[in-house]
């Protein structure tokens, strides 16, 4: 994750003690010298000339270190900001390893198809706009996140369908591409808990049977009872 803006910090301290009276190494103010050259150590870090920057840093730093005046609030100021830039170069320096070790974690994440993992370590990185790596892989774990959530939509469909083998494809699918995609767990379960289609024809025949038999087994127990009234008749000795 990147560091507070060394711009920010610079402007806010100097801002707070306002114009300093007392005579620095390279001009008649080093405090403010040294928030010029921070200032434009920002700009190339920004445009991911993290060498250059940590260069321009180290020239602050050593501005800040020769720096005197007889005021406690400009004494407490430059020793706040060289503090800060001291630990911001140390940042700056370790940028690129720092960005390729990101840049191979989320790689592997991606592998291993755990695209919402990535994400939020793409997120945590910050990396700026001129780091077109990280661009490359946003765009990537974009496209996979829309993918992985187009089919789990798929799958939630054909489960309210009872479309077990249908259902659970478009689960699997979406696995493929996302492990950690919402709702891809959930569904899977429940297109699991689908009966498969001969269980499903089972149970729809005996349905069929037994509304045939309701609706006609008044008129069949009818007959029976005809059928027995005339059978007793016959036999009848009294006939």
């Amino acid at each position: 994750m990147r560091t507070k803006s060394v711009l920010a910090v610079v402007t806010a301290l100097v801002t707070a003690v306002g114009p300093c009276s007392a005579a620095g190494p390279d001009g008649p103010d080093g405090m403010t010298e040294a928030a010029r050259l921070a200032a434009h150590a920002q700009v190339l870090e920004d445009q991911c000339q993290y060498r250059d920057s940590a260069e321009w840093l180290s020239r602050a730093i050593a501005t800040l270190r020769q720096f005197r005046t007889n005021d406690l609030s400009e004494t407490r100021a430059a020793g706040s900001l060289l503090a800060q830039l001291e630990i911001h170069h140390r940042n700056v320096k370790d940028l690129p390893n720092s960005y390729d070790r990101q840049e191979s974690a989320v790689e592997k994440l991606m592998q291993a198809h755990r695209v919402e993992s990535a994400s939020r370590l793409l997120r945590q990185a910050s990396a700026p706009a001129c780091e077109t790596r990280f661009t490359r892989l946003e765009e990537e774990v974009a496209r996979r996140q829309a993918e992985s959530r187009v089919l789990v939509r798929e799958g939630q469909e054909t489960v309210r369908r009872f479309e077990r083998k249908a259902a659970r494809n478009a689960f699997e699918r979406a696995q493929a591409v996302d492990v950690e995609a919402p709702g891809l767990i959930q569904g899977m379960e429940a297109a699991r808990a689908i009966p498969s289609d001969r269980h499903i024809g089972k149970v729809v025949g005996v349905l069929v049977t037994l509304g045939v038999l309701a609706g006609g087994g008044y008129y069949a127990y009818r007959d029976y009872e005809r059928r027995q009234a005339l059978q007793a008749a016959t036999l009848s000795p009294h006939r």
